[in-house]
């Protein structure tokens, strides 16, 4: 039994559906769908795939070692809770837990430091995890703007209610489209607001994108097709415009820029701006890849 426990293919337990050809080779539910004939036998797969229901009860019955066992990992787990357990397994030295970093303590959810469609943690994952568990915003589009009003919220709050606020951006709306965390950050013993940009998937992790953040009073629901036009209009807007650019960081680096952000901005220049009383003051984030 125990040569049946793994797919002869990639030589993993397999989590979901097991596959079969007519003369009963086994062949997990990943592999089969690069496939069109048994590896054992040769024998052609059929338009309908067989499923070798008798193996997964099988094997739903049995309990597995975590891939980092060799490692210390003790934890046992079903089948199908295999790749979620090693997403947070503490034994996972190429996965950063970048929740704790941001302040929830509690999670064992981590991210991967490289990134892309090769990353033990898919970019579904991690999309679903920060709406699910953490509750945070989602967008995608070419630009992102934040509202003046619920950043200013951050200011105005009890240091107990004072927290870091985060927003999952990606590009487009596209399965392969890089994955961002802008996150904004008031420390305050020292009364700054600090706003960086963490790149957590794509596959253009080794590359460098570049942040531009401006400070500035726009109106969020017009359409605007050019970047030049709409940094153009906030200029215009803001002559005190409060506006840096940074490097965007990659998971790896979280949790040093986590530490000591190098741009901060003090409450009182928001404060004497008036920053935030309107509701078409926001914050407006744009990213391009360095070349």
């Amino acid at each position: 039994m125990e040569g049946f426990r793994e797919c002869p293919i990639c030589f993993e337990v397999p989590e979901k559906e097991i596959y079969q050809c007519p003369e009963g080779h086994t062949v997990c539910n990943v592999c089969i769908s690069k496939l069109t004939e048994c590896p054992t036998c040769r024998t052609k797969y059929k338009t309908k795939r067989i499923r070798s229901r008798v193996l997964e009860a099988l094997l739903d019955g049995q309990e597995f070692e975590c891939k980092f066992s060799e490692k210390g990992c003790n934890h046992l787990c079903r089948r199908s809770e295999l790749s979620n357990h090693a997403n947070s397994c503490e034994f996972n030295t190429d996965l950063i837990p970048l929740c704790r970093l941001l302040g929830w303590g509690d999670c064992r959810f981590r991210i991967d430091a490289c990134g892309g469609e090769n990353s033990e943690v898919k970019r579904a994952e991690i999309v679903n995890h920060f709406l699910a568990v953490h509750q945070r915003p989602y967008s995608h589009g070419k630009h992102l703007v934040m509202a003046g009003v619920s950043i200013k919220s951050i200011l105005v709050s009890s240091p107990e209610q004072r927290k870091h606020m985060a927003l999952l951006w990606g590009m487009s709306e596209e399965e392969n489209s890089p994955l961002f965390l802008v996150i904004l950050n008031f420390n305050s013993a020292t009364e700054f607001l600090s706003v960086y940009c963490i790149q957590i998937w794509g596959a253009e992790l080794l590359k460098k994108y570049r942040v531009d953040f401006s400070f500035g009073r726009v109106t969020p629901s017009r359409n605007y097709t050019s970047t030049d036009v709409l940094k153009s209009r906030i200029h215009k807007l803001n002559p005190l415009l409060i506006a840096w650019a940074l490097n965007v960081y990659t998971p790896g680096e979280a949790e040093y820029i986590l530490k000591s952000c190098p741009v901060g901005i003090h409450k009182s220049i928001l404060a004497d701006t008036k920053f935030g009383d309107s509701f078409e003051d926001a914050l407006y984030v744009d990213i391009s890849l360095l070349t």
